[in-house]
């Protein structure tokens, strides 16, 4: 049996922006320096042959990597139409990840909820871009 070739493991971590770290316990408050340091640890990954470096983001003030949140309300041509204009708005998206209040909502409608993004928003996105 012949052994299909894998593709090698990327290694990397993933970090946040954050203004609070005068060594990890006071917040530090200075938004520039705290953007260096992160640009600094970046610069570092890379030197010492990590793969990646991935940002996180946060809805908090606290975070300088900190964006409003953006929630999609209609039915699915309203809410594929939503996100090609939020697409064209940032100069193209190629990820879009969906957040589901599982603590809220019976199953029925997490099921309904999926199948109306698979089936009708998912086709009409890749349709447009």
């Amino acid at each position: 049996m012949k052994s299909v070739p894998r593709p090698p493991i990327e290694v990397g971590l993933d970090s946040f922006a954050t203004a609070f770290r005068k060594e990890c316990t006071d917040f530090a408050g200075d938004a520039s320096a705290a953007l260096r340091d992160l640009v600094t640890r970046i610069a570092h990954a890379e030197a010492v042959g990590l793969d990646h470096f991935g940002i996180g983001e946060h809805h908090r003030r606290d975070f300088l990597d900190s964006a409003p949140p953006v929630i999609l309300v209609g039915g699915p041509n309203e809410i594929a139409q939503k996100i090609l204009e939020h697409s064209a708005a940032l100069g193209g998206i190629s990820r879009l990840s969906f957040q589901m209040d599982v603590a809220a909502l019976p199953q029925a409608k997490l099921v309904q909820a999926i199948t109306l993004l698979g089936e009708r928003v998912a086709p009409l996105v890749r349709a447009a871009a």
